[in-house]
């Protein structure tokens, strides 16, 4: 099975620098919001209010 820009990858092309860009930016992510993402106690957020 192919995924999409599998190719690229192996070819060592455009869509190689893609997708570690993406994946610098989920790792990134996932360090800095570690302590919210794995918390055993979720923040509590007000539910939007609808108005009709």
């Amino acid at each position: 099975m192919d995924f999409p820009g599998s190719r690229d990858i192996e070819n060592g092309g455009v869509g190689a620098l893609h997708v570690v860009g993406v994946q610098a930016v989920l790792t990134e992510y996932l360090i800095r919001y570690t302590d919210i993402i794995f918390s055993e106690k979720m923040p509590v957020f007000p539910s939007p209010k609808i108005s009709e």
